[in-house]
């Protein structure tokens, strides 16, 4: 963030119609969406569509669906090339990976490396059109669900 031009920290400004006139009289020209979907995301400011080039990047690794949404940070792994046809967002794919990850964190679990870590209640979108032909839950107090997923 410190590398940015200009960040404008809309937890100053709860009203949309206030952050967006402070878009406007600051004429930006991208505007980073970095929450998604996810909880007081503000999704309203880029439906508005108050920037010539609008990005999603790191809240929501995945097709937002938005026509308001021009680019999607991304990376081969999260949104493979080949199926950018189905996407509304033009993927500029980073070098390295969209998400890091410690392994560190999950040591003193004992998890196999063909192991995700997966928070929800619904797993089949997530499964739908895969590989993936079986999924083991194994959910327990004090320790993380694990599902492992084995394909053909």
């Amino acid at each position: 963030m410190r590398e940015s031009d200009h960040l404008i920290d809309l937890l100053h400004i709860p009203c949309n119609g206030k952050a967006a006139d402070r878009f406007y009289q600051d004429g930006i020209q991208v505007l980073v969406n970095m929450n998604g979907y996810t909880k007081r995301a503000r999704n309203e400011i880029f439906a508005i569509r108050l920037a010539p080039i609008q990005v999603m990047w790191l809240g929501y690794p995945g097709n937002s669906g938005a026509r308001f949404m021009d680019y999607l940070i991304t990376d081969e792994v999260t949104s493979p090339i080949k199926l950018a046809r189905d996407h509304r967002q033009m993927f500029p794919h980073l070098k390295e990976r969209l998400i890091l990850t410690d392994r560190s964190n999950g040591a003193g679990y004992n998890l196999a490396d063909k192991v995700a870590i997966i928070n929800a209640t619904d797993l089949s979108l997530l499964v739908e059109n895969t590989e993936v032909t079986q999924i083991k839950e194994d959910v327990r107090a004090a320790k993380p669900v694990e599902i492992s997923f084995e394909s053909n």
